[in-house]
């Protein structure tokens, strides 16, 4: 799995939203690493059965998910 490190920012921002006391901003951020890993399991697992290198930033864009009823 690459780019790990989106995760540890995630978890930074999601320490600093408890901290403060933003505590629904946090509960996203923690669905958001949900998501996050989630696809970069499938990216990664997509590679590993089609051969394909995945960079993590210079591939095609992967699933799009909805926000506020629309796609993103």
């Amino acid at each position: 799995m690459e780019n790990t490190w989106l995760l540890d920012v995630l978890a930074d921002l999601k320490a600093f939203a408890e901290t403060n006391g933003l505590d629904r901003l946090a509960g996203q951020i923690e669905l958001t690493s949900i998501v996050a890993v989630a696809e970069m399991l499938a990216r990664s697992q997509e590679g590993a059965s089609t051969g394909a290198f995945v960079d993590g930033g210079h591939s095609e864009p992967g699933p799009r998910y909805l926000a506020a009823g629309r796609p993103s």
